[in-house]
């Protein structure tokens, strides 16, 4: 194989896990693949486009697949970007 890591960017919907059974399906080496998880609303506790139970549902399902599962965020999340009054984007 020509990859050392397969990311599959995983939303927890129909799509991001067809794409992962699609790699399954080309014999791909499960041991490469890493699900990452983007939390739109950050990690300050914000609900606004997230569901509540999102983040927990993709780790079980990395842990019940066998791929590591990451997640990654952007300080203050969706809504601190569109709040943000003449700034540079957060930091993830």
């Amino acid at each position: 194989s020509l990859y050392d890591h397969i990311i599959v960017c995983l939303s927890g919907g129909k799509d991001s896990i067809a794409a992962y059974l699609r790699l399954v399906d080309m014999g791909v080496d499960k041991s490469k693949v890493e699900f990452w998880h983007h939390d739109v609303d950050g990690q300050e506790g914000s609900s606004l486009m997230d569901w509540a139970f999102m983040r927990d549902y993709c780790r079980q399902l990395g842990e019940e697949l066998g791929i590591p599962m990451y997640f990654s965020w952007l300080e203050g999340g969706f809504e601190g970007e569109m709040l943000k009054d003449n700034a540079y984007r957060h930091p993830h």
